[in-house]
């Protein structure tokens, strides 16, 4: 109940102050002041959120441990997004690959039996050749670049959720992508690829990004 008022009490703050930058005369000083009230309001919510719904709010924040960071991001991002009802089995678990990862240095394997949907969480490192069917999301490492390409094939339409910090992930038909600017973390979702998967993202994630369109096929 607390949480629900509080996303109403930011949403309609935000909304108030975008109104008043974008339809009134303002110097860009005053501008820059009013955005800065945003962020101050956001920081203000963020103390009253719990901590594991807070996690998903704060992408432009620089992170103490970046690899950290981004594992709790990927958590976030499979506790916001829906998946059809046939993307599982009665006792099936939700299932993470990797691919390109050598090591359990990013941490994602901290991830092991938490739960999403109440199901466990289970990490499955994909090794070249091995199929991604069983997949319900999916992480790809910069160093699994030159196979992007096919695997975005193999993802195309299916319910499984791509995410990546390779440069034009999202333009290419990934649907989340990490991307670095001024030292900090951002994220883009490609809206198009996600909705061709029947997959929903909760709208708490979409306000967080930059959320592109792109028609065009893997």
């Amino acid at each position: 109940m607390l949480l629900s008022i509080l996303n109403f009490i930011f949403v309609l703050i935000r909304r108030m102050i975008t109104y008043l930058v974008n339809h009134q005369n303002l110097s860009a000083p005053k501008k820059y002041k009013i955005k800065h009230t945003i962020l101050k309001v956001s920081l203000a919510c963020l103390i009253l959120i719990p901590m594991s719904d807070a996690l998903s709010a704060v992408a432009q924040f620089k992170p103490d441990d970046d690899q950290r960071f981004k594992a709790a991001f990927i958590y976030n991002f499979a506790k916001f997004t829906n998946w059809p009802e046939n993307a599982f089995n009665e006792n099936d678990p939700f299932i993470l690959c990797t691919i390109g990862i050598k090591n359990s240095s990013n941490n994602l394997d901290r991830l092991s039996g938490k739960t999403i949907k109440d199901r466990k969480l289970s990490i499955v490192i994909v090794k070249a050749g091995e199929s991604i069917s069983h997949c319900h999301m999916l992480y790809i490492d910069k160093s699994a670049k030159v196979k992007l390409k096919q695997l975005l094939k193999l993802t195309f339409k299916k319910p499984i959720l791509t995410v990546s910090d390779m440069p034009s992930f999202s333009k290419n038909g990934g649907m989340i992508q990490f991307y670095r600017k001024e030292g900090k973390t951002h994220l883009i979702i490609n809206l198009d690829t996600t909705r061709e998967s029947n997959l929903k993202i909760s709208s708490r994630l979409l306000i967080l990004a930059k959320v592109i369109s792109n028609n065009s096929k893997p």
